[in-house]
């Protein structure tokens, strides 16, 4: 696990906004964060994090897939664009407003929606489905060279159920 205070702070909100990773060894870096309410600071917190954070995470941990999904203060379309926080190599998904989801590409992003909170924040939620590319080794030490031309739905694996006694199918 990795986390930090953003060092770029907006100084006229006394909430100090800080970032999580969760690493998981061979697998995934997961990383959350809830951005300043000021475009300009959450945009440089953004690029912190993306630009600074999470390479010094691979540095110290090698390449996995990487997802970032919080509250980003930063919209679609907005002034300035939260797309010029997504580095290249990263799809992106959002609520339409604040909530966003930023993948690796050998990450599939499917199927996102909003879902309600019950009064626990200020906004819904954004609930969307990852696929981690199956094919692509976990240990493989640099980024994936290709890139999808757009956000794909998940590949669907097929499974037959099977009665006892009876032989696994696929493997199962």
């Amino acid at each position: 696990m990795h986390s930090g205070i953003h060092p770029t702070q907006d100084v006229t909100d006394p909430e100090e906004r800080p970032w999580l990773c969760v690493h998981v060894a061979g697998l995934l870096h997961a990383c959350t964060t809830h951005l300043a309410t000021s475009a300009t600071v959450a945009l440089a917190q953004c690029a912190h994090l993306l630009d600074t954070v999470v390479p010094m995470i691979r540095r110290s941990s090698g390449y996995v897939p990487t997802v970032l999904s919080g509250d980003l203060n930063l919209r679609h379309g907005g002034s300035p664009d939260v797309r010029s926080c997504v580095p290249p190599g990263y799809l992106r998904i959002d609520d339409g407003a604040v909530q966003q989801i930023m993948a690796t590409t050998d990450v599939t992003i499917c199927c996102g929606r909003s879902i309600g909170m019950r009064g626990a924040t200020d906004h819904p939620g954004l609930l969307a489905t990852l696929t981690i590319d199956d094919r692509r080794p976990a240990w493989a030490a640099t980024a994936p060279r290709w890139t999808p031309a757009r956000v794909a739905p998940p590949r669907r694996a097929r499974w037959t159920r099977h009665r006892a006694g009876q032989a696994p199918v696929n493997g199962r």
